[in-house]
């Protein structure tokens, strides 16, 4: 059982984010917190865990597991009844072979590495691949494992969902009802909870610094994606795939594929490990085809946000540098006072000294959506560009593409953002295959 009492938590001498928090979880009870980005999820994860110490953060208040009061204990002792579920399920293995890693937390914990597939829901044929070899889906269901193994009472998902297809979705929620029934607790904070909804036993949302019980969910959880194949008329294409080849080590990711496309607005969807995210950096131009033509229409500057957006935000310091830095590899000139300007009227919680490592996944690319705004780069690649981004600011971010005059290229599993985008060339891809169909996505109320 988790329990939680007038939790406070803030950064620094700032105002507090967490203002008197309390929740708490039965044992086997799943419990889902929404809200906004920047609300505090986040900052609700470092409290309980401990970790805000360690970023120059304070937490104070009342935390239970089982009894067993934490507030005081350190992290590596909390983590011993306290699991987390990182938005990046990689960070949870020691080893780059998967035989390697289980095999040591199989040897630690007295189990056998066949008991943690099962757990897992995973077949032997993952042992001989290498963790970079995996699907974000099979990744988390591996960490979870690894986390029930450790005897965990709670596991604390952040954005479990944010990179996953719908099939690894229905995989995951399987594997949380298993774990259910072992008595551990499930807190999850999530963005895309209208695949989730009639999973868990509890929903609150964070607002103003608390937890109170949401309204009007049952819209969303209504809400169904069809994705429908359609004619490709294009006439005059900026971008071009023809017969492009593509493979890391000895396997073919993308083998064959054939594109065109003439919006300005590009959206890639496709399962997990489909190729999208490789197509994106063959037209950045970072990685170049084995085989094939990769032609691309556009002029510098070009702004990238990649799916692991701490590759960006560890560049600099401090909010303020980062976009001065990036004003100056675009060629742009760029004013503090206007990035200022526009994080006040989002009301997003971020100051231009805050360290943008320290931001939620969110306010991270909230944050770089602003910069693009302001810097007006001639082409923006972004990968998954909803990851973290609660409802408001997904449509907020829609509406910026829609209006703006950039050629944009993205790679997203978020169906009901790329419903929002208007007017654009929406591919679903199979890269391994060789499959492409130019679709469309509309929204279904059931």
């Amino acid at each position: 059982m988790l329990v939680v009492s007038d939790l406070w938590a803030r950064y620094g001498n700032g105002d507090w984010v967490l203002k008197g928090l309390s929740l708490s979880l039965k044992d086997g009870e799943v419990g889902l917190v929404i809200g906004d980005t920047g609300s505090g999820k986040t900052t609700l994860v470092r409290a309980l865990t401990g970790v805000i110490h360690l970023t120059g953060g304070l937490a104070k208040g009342v935390i239970k597991v089982n009894g067993v009061e934490l507030s005081g204990v350190e992290p590596r002792g909390r983590s011993r009844l306290i699991g987390v579920l990182y938005q990046d399920p990689a960070i949870h293995f020691t080893y780059p072979r998967i035989d390697e890693d289980l095999e040591l937390t199989a040897i630690e914990n007295n189990v056998g590495v066949k008991d943690l597939l099962k757990t897992a829901g995973l077949s032997n044929e993952v042992l001989g691949k290498l963790v970079t070899e995996l699907s974000m889906g099979q990744l988390q269901r591996l960490a979870i494992a690894k986390l029930v193994t450790r005897g965990v009472k709670v596991i604390v998902m952040d954005e479990p969902l944010a990179h996953l297809d719908q099939d690894a979705v229905e995989l995951l929620i399987a594997l949380i009802r298993r774990i259910k029934r072992s008595g551990v607790s499930v807190l999850m904070l999530e963005h895309r909870y209208e695949h989730i909804i009639g999973s868990v036993d509890k929903i609150l949302q964070l607002n103003g610094g608390k937890l109170s019980e949401p309204s009007n969910l049952s819209v969303l959880h209504r809400r169904r994606y069809i994705i429908r194949s359609v004619s490709d008329n294009t006439d005059h294409s900026w971008l071009k795939l023809s017969n492009v080849w593509f493979k890391y080590d000895d396997s073919y990711v993308l083998s064959g594929i054939n594109l065109t496309a003439s919006s300005s607005r590009v959206i890639f969807i496709g399962p997990n490990g489909s190729g999208k995210s490789t197509i994106l950096k063959l037209i950045l131009g970072v990685v170049k085809p084995s085989r094939g033509k990769v032609t691309v229409d556009y002029s510098r500057p070009v702004l990238y946000m990649p799916q692991d957006i701490n590759v960006v935000m560890s560049m600099t310091d401090t909010v303020g540098e980062l976009y001065l830095e990036l004003a100056k590899a675009a060629g742009r000139d760029a004013s503090i006072e206007d990035l200022e300007r526009e994080l006040k009227a989002l009301e997003i919680n971020i100051n231009t000294s805050d360290d943008p490592l320290h931001l939620s996944e969110g306010q991270k690319r909230v944050l770089m959506l602003i910069m693009a705004k302001l810097l007006k780069p001639t082409l923006m690649i972004i990968d998954e560009p909803t990851s973290g981004l609660s409802d408001r600011y997904r449509v907020e971010l829609a509406e910026f593409i829609n209006q703006s005059n950039l050629r944009v290229v993205m790679a997203t599993q978020d169906l009901r953002f790329a419903s929002l985008i208007r007017d654009s060339d929406v591919f679903y891809v199979r890269g391994r295959e060789g499959y492409v169909a130019k679709v469309s996505v509309s929204e279904h109320v059931l």
